[in-house]
């Protein structure tokens, strides 16, 4: 960039020093984007005063950029809020250390012995909490991320002599069910395979709370305008700024411990950090909205010839058949209120029409078959128990799907045992479509059910679809 300054503490406005409160494993663009927004929201508006010691995971990369921006970066937040176009960019501040351990394990390690940190964030990957037996003890660092927490968990043990109010509430933003109850499971495990004394699993169990979170943020990342937006809106280079959608939810199973941890009461800025008792509901109305629409887009975008979410969600005719669908038969499976149900339609919706990210439907592709199976499938089944009708829309979904799957070649990879067995079907199908749909809806190995009280009529879609026309 020519003619602007690097943006580091010599041309930011730059805070005191913030106490060490927030030990965070990873910073890629998730995490700036989400936590430490959030983070940096607290500190200004409702006195947080947090500052955040970011880890390195993972043994590549060292986070140079960050170093050298010494720890500051934009979030631009980024899309429809309330039907109006918003851009929003925020200075961050909070990250006041960065760590590698494998450069610097006993700087790792030391930050245990810090009075002041008490809350523990991680995003290592859906990979990343899994217990590797051949982690050891001795290892400078061991190489998973719930290896080195019970190393630096045991270190704090150890230093504080196991008092029972330096444990820490420790919040995981791993994209997987019971996110804290499995790090939690892990880090025990550790425990008794390096056979550590039984007060420091007492200790775990009693003095820190393992929470159970659901993340949500669409972040693209460095927006294709980024230099552009530096040089004219921001007036620095910022190589890290980081666009992110404005809609966020960070929804924490209720436990005690965390009562007064973030002073949401004393924000202005409505952040959307939520302690449900029921995270599984949260859970169930993203999966079967969200997820669940973008599923449908991909069956019959891809097959009828559209490429992005937002096509497909601005599409006159598509865009009115995902309402319709989202409106007759998921959200009348799903325990909420008209109300709430419509709200987070809405809000989908605008999430979907986002001007600022092109969301293409290749992308969220993989895997279809499965992701049909829990994402769409249960609405498709409660629904036809509920009234005692089929519901012909979602069927003419799974007739997409079929199709999308016929041939070798499609505009996306999926190398799943699912996929290879649907196109096994269509390989030996013999010319006999309606003899093939029964045979793949009744395979329960596939679909987990038996289908095939559905093939009147999504045979009827298929036989449109291969037709030649919309099928619809």
């Amino acid at each position: 960039m020519n003619n602007v300054p690097p943006l580091n503490q010599s041309w930011a406005s730059y805070p005191a020093r913030l106490p060490l409160r927030i030990l965070q494993f990873g910073a890629g663009n998730f995490m700036r984007a989400f936590v430490d927004w959030m983070v940096d929201v607290l500190n200004e508006e409702a006195g947080f005063n947090a500052g955040v010691i970011v880890v390195k995971p993972t043994a590549t990369g060292d986070y140079h950029a960050l170093r050298a921006q010494d720890g500051l970066f934009h979030v631009l937040s980024r899309g429809l809020q309330d039907g109006q176009r918003l851009e929003q960019p925020r200075l961050v501040s909070c990250v006041q250390q960065i760590i590698h351990p494998y450069q610097n394990w006993e700087a790792f390690l030391a930050t245990a012995e810090l009075p002041s940190l008490n809350i523990i964030t991680s995003n290592t990957t859906e990979a990343g909490i899994q217990f590797d037996e051949s982690d050891r003890f001795e290892d400078a660092p061991p190489s998973s991320f719930p290896a080195k927490l019970t190393r630096w968990l045991y270190r704090r043990f150890q230093h504080f002599e196991g008092r029972e109010d330096r444990g820490c509430v420790i919040l995981p933003c791993e994209l997987i069910a019971r996110n804290g109850d499995q790090l939690r499971q892990a880090v025990l495990q550790y425990a008794s395979h390096w056979g550590l004394e039984k007060g420091f699993s007492e200790w775990l169990a009693k003095s820190n709370t393992f929470c159970n979170t659901l993340v949500d943020r669409i972040v693209p990342g460095y927006p294709e305008d980024g230099e552009q937006y530096c040089r004219q809106a921001l007036g620095c280079e910022d190589a890290l700024l980081v666009a992110a959608e404005p809609f966020h939810l960070w929804a924490i199973e209720r436990q005690p411990a965390l009562e007064g941890v973030f002073p949401l009461e004393c924000c202005a800025t409505p952040l959307q950090i939520r302690l449900v008792d029921d995270l599984e509901l949260i859970r169930l109305q993203k999966v079967r909205i969200l997820n669940g629409l973008h599923t449908i887009m991909v069956a019959i975008g891809l097959v009828h010839g559209l490429s992005t979410v937002a096509q497909m969600a601005g599409h006159k005719a598509w865009g009115a058949f995902l309402k319709k669908v989202a409106r007759e038969y998921i959200l009348p499976t799903l325990p909420l209120s008209t109300a709430e149900g419509e709200a987070y339609l809405q809000a989908t919706f605008e999430r979907f029409l986002n001007p600022f990210v092109e969301h293409r439907l290749q992308s969220i592709a993989l895997n279809s078959i499965e992701k049909f199976k829990v994402r769409v499938l249960p609405s498709l089944l409660q629904y036809e128990k509920m009234s005692g009708q089929q519901p012909d829309e979602l069927l003419f979904v799974l007739a997409c799907l079929l199709q999308l799957y016929k041939k070798e070649e499609r505009p996306f990879r999926d190398d799943s045992e699912a996929a290879r067995r649907l196109q096994a079907y269509w390989h030996h199908s013999k010319n006999s479509l309606p003899s093939m749909v029964n045979d793949i809806l009744a395979d329960s190995g596939l679909w987990g059910h038996d289908l095939s009280m559905f093939q009147g009529q999504t045979l009827n879609y298929l036989q449109a679809l291969e037709g030649g026309g919309s099928g619809w």
